[in-house]
This record gives structure tokens, sequence and C-alpha cells, in this order.
């Protein structure tokens, strides 16, 4: 295999390349380092690339090579210990189903950490914001307005009972760019030095877009509600706002299942280096084959795929049926441009 890492003006970027190139090396592949400013295109005799961080940079490269029929290995900040540890993301910018694979708990549990039981009592309803990069990347806007819009939507959804909303910006975010992050009406400011253990222990419900609280929550025992596509829609109840005063909460082997892949989603520079982290990656690159289902016989086989899709819709997080919503808009104006009297949607959801 051969794979372009294409590192930011940063020494951490260079180092994590560094590493990558050193662990593929003893599988026989290589990983060449390029700087990002150099990206011309995706390179036509490469299988993939990979780079480092959640900015619009790295999501020029990711759509790019998705487009281009090439994998993306995307780095980012580890969900547990993240000084000694940085996660990977196949194709996306968080690990979605490809990393649901019933993993073992033995890198989970080098962690140490305590799995609590569902908290009840909770009064608080906690929304942890996200900093402007992270905005950006996902076209959310600016952070405070958009934290301002889900806190409006959520107290218009708590007809039952009125819960306190706390506002949780990135703690690093609020720390450094006082003059951005903003206190929203209506909340109370959570401040940047607060640990997030003080805030879930009067919590009801997490909301987030995909913050890494979400796994602080989990671990403690507090319902998570995802806005964004990413990792912990698996544990979540989604956009049901309607469901705050009884939301979702996972039971307890499905709850431990997620933070055992979680936990091979992540790896210490040593394990990057040695190339243990590369060996994991690399089987599980060959077993999803080039984007687009371009595999081995077997795992294209008609009977393959539907036991594939039958397994993941088993869970009812999956595949809702909600992600054409924000399509509409654009849908209507292809119709009526179209004159077309009939559509297809297809997709793999359940609306």
């Amino acid at each position: 295999m051969f794979f372009v890492f294409y590192a930011a003006e940063k020494d951490r970027n260079f180092m994590l390349g560094e590493a990558l190139a050193e662990g593929a090396k003893t599988h026989g592949d290589e990983v060449e380092i390029v700087p990002q400013k150099m990206f011309q295109g995706v390179r036509g005799d490469a299988d993939g690339g990979a780079c480092l961080g959640v900015k619009r940079a790295g999501k020029r490269l990711l759509n790019a090579h998705i487009q281009a029929g090439r994998r993306f290995l995307f780095w980012d900040k580890a969900y547990l210990d993240r000084a000694n540890y940085i996660r990977v993301s196949v194709d996306a910018w968080q690990p979605t189903a490809y990393y649901q694979r019933q993993r073992p708990p033995d890198r989970f549990e080098r962690f140490g950490l305590k799995i609590e039981p569902r908290r009840s009592g909770g009064a608080e309803i906690l929304f942890a914001g996200s900093s402007q990069k992270y905005a950006n990347f996902h076209d959310l806007g600016d952070a405070t307005e958009y934290a301002g819009r889900v806190v409006r939507r959520l107290k218009k959804s708590m007809k039952i009972r009125q819960r306190p909303i706390v506002y949780r910006p990135k703690p690093s975010w609020a720390a450094n760019h006082p003059e951005e992050c903003k206190p929203i009406d209506g909340t109370r400011f959570s401040a940047p030095g607060t640990p997030i253990r003080e805030e879930l222990a009067n919590c009801h419900l997490l909301v987030t877009h995909g913050s890494n609280a979400a796994v602080d929550a989990l671990l403690a025992g507090v319902p998570v509600m995802a806005l964004g596509n990413g990792i912990f829609n698996r544990m979540s109840m989604g956009e049901r706002y309607d469901l705050i005063e009884d939301p979702y909460f996972p039971p307890d082997e499905e709850r431990l299942q997620f933070f055992y892949d979680l936990a091979y989603c992540q790896w210490t520079k040593e394990e990057l280096r040695s190339g243990e982290a590369w060996a994991d990656l690399r089987r599980t690159l060959l077993e999803l084959g080039p984007p687009g289902g371009v595999g081995s016989e077997e795992t294209n086989s008609l009977e393959h795929v539907t036991a594939l899709y039958r397994k993941m819709h088993e869970h009812p997080k999956f595949f809702r049926g909600r992600e054409a919503q924000k399509h509409f808009s654009k849908i209507a104006r292809l119709i009526m441009a179209s004159g077309a009297k009939t559509l297809l949607d297809y997709g793999c959801g359940k609306g």
C-alpha cells in the first residue's frame, strides 16, 4: 500500500507522518509526507491520503479523495487518554460503521476507566459546544450563534418540564478566544476551568454536535443527544428533541461494546512507529476494499452485502431515515427544474 500524508506546517503533523511511515515500512508499505500547501490533486499512484486535525483544509483533502475513489485516514485527538493517544477514522471525520467490529475488551481495559450505571435525578441539560474551527469544518456558521439556536430549540421542546440549561463551549477555545466565545442568554455558562465531571454530576442529558464530552457522559451514565453525523449516534437518540424528558440510553452490554470498539480507533506514538497500529489499519482497509465497494468477490456478493445491511438495521439508531431532510429544498428545485413526475430515493433508511 502507498499512502500520502498531507502535513500542516506544525511539528505535531510531521511527527505523526514520520511515525506512520515507520510503522507502514514494517509491513512493506509506504507513507510519503507532503506539506498540505503542496496538494494539487489526488495522487493517481496512491491508494489513499491522510491528514491530522478537524480543519477546512482537512475536509477538502477528505472530500477530494472520496470523490477520486481513494481511501482517506483522518487523524485527530483521541477519545480516551488524549495526552498519549491519537485517533483515526477511515473516510470520515469520526469513525462510524466501519469500526463497529465486536472488538475484544483488552485495549479499553488498559485505561482503567469505570463505567457508571445509568444516572438518575439530574436536573440540568448540558450543551457541549464546539470551537469556531470545528464549526467551520461542519458548516455550522458562528459557533456561538449555533449554540444559541440549539438552546432555543431545546427550550421550545421542553413542554413537560423547563429544565435549566448549561452552555459549555470547548474549554480550550473559551479560554483562548474569550472575545469570540460568549455566554448564551438563558443558560448558565460553564467556565473553561470547570472539570466536565462536575458539570455531569447534576446532568439529566448531554447535548452535543460531536464533542468528546459525549464520551465522558456515557462513561458517567448520562444519556446523550448527538446532533452531528458521527460516532456518538450509535449511543444517542439523535435529534429527537421530543424525548428530552425520557431520553434514550443504551443497554449496558451495548455501551461496553461501544467503548471496546472505540479503544481500537486510537493508538500511541509507540504503536504507530512499531507497526502495530498500521497492521490493524491495514486489515481494516483490505476488508473494506477500495471505495465504491470494489473488494473481493466474496465481500461483494449479494448475500454478504445483504447480511451486513441486515445486521446494521438491527440497531434502531442506524439509518433512521432523516438525513434527507436537510436536502429537501435542493430536491424540490431539481424536481421543478427537470419536470420530474417520480422520484427514487436510493438509500438505506427507515424513513
